[in-house]
C-alpha cells in the first residue's frame, strides 16, 4: 500500500482508509490523546477508519527520518463519527497498516501545547487513561482547550501532585518556546536556500558557451562527508557525499569548490535531509548527475511551504 496515494483517495466519495491504534505505555495516541480527546482507550491493538480528507500535508519527523502525513478528515471510532477532525498517521506501515500518530478535535495551536503537556504528565507518571477519559466530557463541552485548563482540571484529582503538574507545565512551555523559535529559524535558512539555488540555476543558464541546467537530486540524508579524496585515480583531490541509503556523489575541489565553502557547508549538513546540485549540458541531460558528481548542496526540509513562500 501506498499510503501517500491511499490518503489522497479520500478525498472521493465513500473512500475510507483503516489505520491502526498501537497500545503500549508510550504510545502516545492510545493513552494520551483518544482518552482525552474522544473518551476512548484499547487494550489491545485496534483498527479504526479514517475517510472525507479535505487536506493534506507531508511532513518530515527529524528524529524518525520518516514522512508522516497530517490531515483533516473524519475518524470513525467503534461505529461513531467524528466530523473535521485532525490526524497524524505514519508513512509505513505496521500489520499491514498505516498507524494513527495522534489525533486531535480542535484548534491546532492551543492543541499542541495540550499534547505536549499530556505526553510530559504521561512520563512522568502523573496522568493515566482513565483520568483522561474522566476529563473528557469537558472537552467535549469546550471547558478543556488549553494547557492551563489542563492544570486546573487535574488539581482536583487528589492522586496528582499539584507540584509534578506545575512543573511538567513549565517544561512544555520552554520547550515549544524553544521549537518555535528554531522553526523560525529554518524557516529563514529554506527562504535563504531557496534563493541560494533559484540564483545557481540563473548562473547555470548564463554559463559562457554552453548553456546549463543546475539539475537537482532527490531528498536524502547526509551522512558523512569525505575530504581529500581520490576518485577513479585522479590525483585531483575530491570531496565525496555519503548518504544514508549508501549511495555516493563526488565533486573535484579545484574546478568547482577552490575556497572549500561547498565542502565546509556539507559538513554542517550531516545527518540532515540534503539536495545537491549537478550541472548538466541543456542537449545531453544527464552527462554528469548520472555519473554522480555534485556543484552544490542544499538543506532540504518539510517546513511548510506557504510559510516559506511568504
Amino acid at each position: 500500500m501506498n499510503v501517500n496515494t491511499a490518503i489522497k483517495n479520500l478525498s472521493s466519495a465513500g473512500e475510507s482508509l483503516d489505520v491502526l491504534v498501537l497500545t503500549g505505555e508510550r504510545d502516545h495516541c492510545n493513552m494520551d490523546s483518544l482518552p482525552l480527546r474522544f473518551g476512548e482507550h484499547f487494550d489491545e491493538d485496534t483498527v479504526v477508519k479514517v475517510s472525507n480528507q479535505t487536506s493534506h500535508e507531508v511532513q518530515y519527523n527529524e528524529r524518525t527520518r520518516q514522512d508522516r502525513h497530517k490531515i483533516s478528515c473524519d475518524l470513525e471510532i467503534k461505529g461513531k463519527t467524528y466530523a473535521g477532525v485532525t490526524a497524524v498517521i505514519s508513512d509505513t506501515l505496521t500489520n499491514g497498516y498505516p498507524v494513527l500518530i495522534t489525533v486531535w478535535r480542535n484548534d491546532s495551536s492551543t492543541e499542541l501545547g495540550l499534547s505536549d503537556l499530556l505526553k510530559r504528565l504521561r512520563i512522568r507518571g502523573q496522568v493515566t487513561p482513565q483520568i483522561l477519559m474522566d476529563l473528557n466530557p469537558s472537552y467535549d463541552d469546550g471547558l478543556l482547550k488549553t494547557r492551563d485548563d489542563l492544570v486546573i482540571a487535574l488539581r482536583y484529582h487528589d492522586e496528582i501532585s499539584r507540584q509534578q503538574v506545575e512543573a511538567a507545565l513549565n517544561e512544555s512551555v520552554e520547550q515549544l518556546t524553544i521549537e518555535n523559535r528554531a522553526k523560525d529559524e529554518l524557516i529563514a535558512q529554506m527562504k535563504a536556500e531557496r534563493e541560494a539555488m533559484e540564483n545557481e540555476k540563473a548562473a547555470a543558464a548564463r554559463e559562457s558557451g554552453e548553456s546549463k541546467i543546475a539539475y537537482p537530486s532527490e531528498v536524502k540524508i547526509l551522512k558523512q562527508v569525505l575530504v581529500n579524496q581520490q576518485y577513479r585515480n585522479s590525483p585531483i583531490p575530491h570531496t565525496i557525499l555519503v548518504f544514508e541509503d549508501g549511495s555516493t556523489k563526488q565533486m573535484k575541489v579545484s574546478t568547482w569548490d577552490p575556497n572549500d565553502a561547498v565542502t565546509q557547508k556539507a559538513q554542517t549538513l550531516i545527518g540532515q535531509p540534503v539536495i545537491t546540485t549537478c550541472w548538466d549540458p541543456v542537449y545531453e541531460p544527464g552527462k554528469w548527475s548520472r555519473m554522480g558528481y555534485f556543484k552544490n548542496i542544499y538543506l532540504a526540509s518539510s517546513v511548510d511551504e506557504s510559510a516559506v513562500s511568504t
